[in-house]
């Protein structure tokens, strides 16, 4: 089994394994994928030979004994690492539940915004790419963690695209024929934002970015202003950079209502309201500075306008390091 464990001549550490371990039970379930689709092909009267199909078989078994060997040796390891398995399998099993939700919502965003449609197929690509990198970076640890103190999460897949205040107008325009009101919408602060600030940063040629959103605000922000929070987030960012945490950028608001209501979750205030304090106030009519923010209230009424700096609210964060966050 030692053999098994190690990748570089050192003991991997429970976390290693785990991570293995889940890598091993995608093999596994890839490899019973590709029997079930012989076993089909061969009832419509394909021909389909011993060969091929024992060797699929033999796949499967070989994958599912790794993946047994694995989670056993990861379970001596955690009395002194108790998150390590965890933390990685069940965690990424919750996110690859949420990813049918998620690519209705992006698809919806990319109709408005004109893009290619994301196929399920290469939106599982991108997510287990991701769950393999947040395996090896603590993310998914972390997200583990969280869930124990009783906070959940989305998985939202974000459109990699430059986007301007029009955009992020059509968005909110195009979630309201859905709702029993049309959306409120006023730009101002918008139009003065970046494109940056509007987009959030760019992942480079990939199509999309996989963020983790909670479903709830930060705790650790607290019902605090503008400032006050840009703090907070600043600290952690430096205390935990594995994580990219960041406060939702305009366009990532919108995915996130979107993806709420793609996975039949409830639209109020406190499961959708972001506002993006990573952004640079705005100044409108004097003195008073803004912020973008979005939201869809109670009654079913989106709105995509801006949050007075110092006004007190919760935040809303995402996590989910990408290839160049």
């Amino acid at each position: 089994m030692n053999e098994k464990l190690t990748m570089t001549g050192t003991e991997a550490t429970g976390r290693d394994l785990a991570n293995f371990a889940n890598k091993a039970f995608d093999a596994k379930r890839d490899a019973e994928g590709n029997v079930a689709n012989l076993k089909a092909a061969k009832g419509l009267g394909a021909v389909v030979s011993d060969e091929l199909m024992h060797g699929h078989e033999e796949t499967v078994r070989r994958e599912n004994d790794r993946f047994e060997s694995l989670v056993e040796a990861a379970g001596l390891y955690l009395d002194e690492q108790p998150n390590s398995l965890e933390t990685i399998l069940p965690t990424a099993d919750k996110l690859r539940e949420q990813l049918k939700a998620a690519v209705t919502a992006t698809n919806e965003v990319g109709a408005v915004l004109g893009i290619d449609t994301l196929t399920k197929e290469n939106a599982k690509k991108l997510l287990e790419h991701r769950l393999s990198m947040w395996a090896e970076n603590g993310t998914l640890e972390y997200l583990q963690n969280q869930l124990e103190q009783g906070r959940t999460f989305t998985l939202e897949l974000v459109p990699n695209v430059e986007v301007e205040a029009e955009d992020i107008g059509k968005l909110g325009e195009e979630f309201g024929k859905g709702q029993p009101y049309e959306s409120y919408v006023n730009l101002a602060v918008h139009k003065e934002n970046t494109p940056e600030e509007l987009s959030g940063k760019l992942e480079g040629d990939a199509t999309h970015r996989v963020r983790v959103v909670f479903d709830d605000f930060e705790p650790a922000a607290g019902e605090k202003d503008v400032p006050t929070q840009r703090v907070w987030l600043e600290g952690q960012q430096n205390k935990q950079p594995e994580l990219a945490l960041h406060s939702l950028s305009p366009l990532e608001g919108q995915v996130h209502n979107y993806t709420v209501r793609a996975a039949g979750k409830p639209l109020n205030w406190g499961t959708t309201y972001s506002r993006t304090i990573e952004a640079e106030p705005v100044q409108l009519g004097g003195a008073w500075s803004y912020v973008p923010h979005a939201l869809v209230n109670v009654d079913g009424r989106a709105y995509v306008a801006d949050s007075h700096v110092d006004r007190k609210g919760g935040l809303r964060v995402s996590v989910g390091k990408n290839l160049s966050t």
